[in-house]
């Protein structure tokens, strides 16, 4: 994020994020995390969570996954199927919205796939 201005000015609201939602504090992220095989890094990694900054998805959505393991970009997509299913209250603050999509991605079982495949790419 260091080398892009608009990235490193993300940061700060990045780094809130999880703690707002989770109670995550500062040190348990890790900023610019490489992956195992060197490939590239991740803007932030929270555990299993990963952050990655993007300032137009649509424009880089294939590029995102293209760059995808060959079994983590079906996973992701059928990720974004469910979550896309989930009714948002409106008027509910965005860490219930988020923990009603956790719920039905680990109802479906795809939330814990796809920890065990991003578990497989970041280094110990």
């Amino acid at each position: 994020m260091a080398s892009r201005p608009r990235h490193e000015a993300l940061r700060g609201i990045v780094t809130e994020v999880p703690g707002e939602g989770s109670g995550a504090a500062f040190g348990e992220l890790e900023l610019e995390r490489y992956l195992v095989d060197n490939s590239g890094r991740i803007d932030v990694a929270w555990g299993a969570t990963v952050i990655e900054l993007r300032s137009d998805l649509l424009r880089e959505e294939r590029d995102v996954v293209a760059r995808m393991p060959d079994d983590l970009a079906p996973a992701a997509l059928r990720a974004d199927e469910v979550a896309s299913c989930v009714s948002l209250p409106d008027d509910m603050h965005f860490t219930g919205k988020r923990r009603l999509i956790r719920q039905a991605l680990d109802a479906d079982g795809v939330a814990e796939t796809i920890e065990r495949l991003v578990d497989a790419l970041l280094p110990v």
